[in-house]
């Protein structure tokens, strides 16, 4: 039997446009002839091999960016086509952002609108209708908007193409009053350190304060104008909150570091040792003191007039070594200041004994008749030896024999 085959062979190939590094997308294929043969994208992407079917959805992974060629060929002989798509592989996902350079202006006042995307084209909306805030633009650009009545505006901008786009809001507030001026002397200081809090309010309004803690001075009435030092009695973030008339409301934060000691109410930790406790008159004694990071200041009392311990001290810790030169019972003591008013106290005692000598004996004169000088330590020696045998020989009961005796004596 002879067959006549009849018709056009014909392949078709599609894929979008773009796709992102990394993620997966979809390439297709229809023909009429087969078998079909893959080639192009790049090696690993699932995308190249053999196809018996007609039509086939392939699924694939690039893992470098750039344009990536995706081809197609069905059919032998005569009846053999061919067909090509290309895909812009791009670095990173869409992406776009929209920054205004004021969040609360006057109104009146001239805002300018800044975006930057990896995507193009860019569409413009929202805002107010005829303040400009409209249009098709590239991946980059600004635009400078003026609002006339005082609300909040929300403004937005999205780049790319249907399914690979990025999207992003602002909103500015616009009013009549400017925020008061707020500032800190510090912005981040550990717990129970003073904060000093200066404001100023733009049109002359007395102002209130919000925010902070509770109890640290902060909350209440305020002037128009002026500075309070506040405290903080836990770590952690505190937001300071000044509105000041109709005025838009200033604010700022302050990082509460954590003390370093575990003690609740924060004082400093001090220790103090002494080396030796035990000591003579003129020997050296050490005097060694250590403390926590908190504190602040450290002042030494005790010990006697001229030892050179009375005074300020190192508040990092250290050690003196001092002598003292008369025998008695010292105490030494150290006390240290850190923040909120906290203190803490350490003693140590020492004890200082006279000084120890020992005495040269004096020779003895061999004649019998001069005067002889002070008796040496073999002399009384001696003699409290005579002294103890002659005691002995007192108290040492009588001896069996001389009670008989005695006893016959009496009769």
């Amino acid at each position: 039997m002879t067959v006549d085959w009849t018709g056009t062979p014909s392949v078709s190939i599609s894929a979008p446009s773009r796709a992102v590094r990394g993620s997966a997308f979809d390439v297709v294929f229809f023909t009429n002839v087969v078998p079909c043969t893959a080639s192009g994208g790049e090696q690993g992407d699932s995308w190249t091999g053999q196809f018996a079917d007609a039509n086939e959805v392939i699924s694939v992974v690039e893992q470098t960016a750039g344009t990536k060629t995706y081809t197609i060929t069905c059919g032998s002989g005569a009846q053999t086509v061919t067909a090509s798509t290309s895909v812009d592989i791009l670095a990173a996902a869409p992406q776009v952002t929209l920054t205004p350079a004021y969040s609360e202006p006057i109104v009146g006042t001239p805002v300018t609108l800044t975006w930057s995307s990896n995507m193009s084209p860019c569409v413009l909306g929202g805002g107010r209708a005829g303040d400009g805030w409209t249009g098709t633009f590239g991946s980059a650009g600004s635009l400078t908007v003026t609002e006339t009545t005082p609300d909040v505006y929300v403004f937005f901008v999205t780049c790319g193409t249907y399914p690979l786009t990025a999207a992003a809001t602002a909103s500015v507030k616009y009013g009549f009053v400017p925020a008061p001026t707020l500032t800190a002397s510090k912005t981040e200081v550990g717990v129970g350190e003073s904060i000093t809090l200066t404001w100023a309010s733009a049109d002359g309004s007395t102002c209130t304060a919000t925010g902070g803690s509770s109890g640290d001075g902060w909350q209440g009435n305020r002037g128009a104008g002026g500075s309070v030092d506040v405290r903080e009695p836990l770590a952690g973030t505190v937001l300071f909150v000044l509105v000041c008339g109709q005025s838009f409301p200033a604010s700022l934060t302050i990082k509460i570091d954590p003390p370093q000691t575990a003690d609740p109410s924060f004082p400093p930790i001090v220790q103090l040792t002494a080396n030796p406790t035990t000591a003579q008159v003129n020997d050296p004694i050490t005097l060694t003191w250590t403390t926590t990071p908190n504190t602040q200041t450290c002042t030494a009392s005790g010990g006697s007039a001229d030892d050179g311990w009375n005074g300020p001290l190192s508040k990092d810790g250290g050690s003196e070594t001092l002598r003292e030169t008369l025998a008695r019972r010292y105490e030494f003591g150290i006390t240290c200041q850190a923040g909120y008013g906290a203190s803490a106290s350490a003693t140590v005692v020492v004890i200082v004994n006279p000084a120890t000598t020992t005495p040269s004996p004096t020779p003895s004169t061999s004649s019998g008749g001069g005067g002889g000088g002070a008796m040496g330590p073999i002399d009384v020696a001696f003699f409290l030896a005579l002294f103890v045998c002659a005691l002995w020989q007192r108290r040492r009961p009588a001896s069996i024999s001389e009670r008989d005796r005695s006893s016959r004596t009496s009769a």
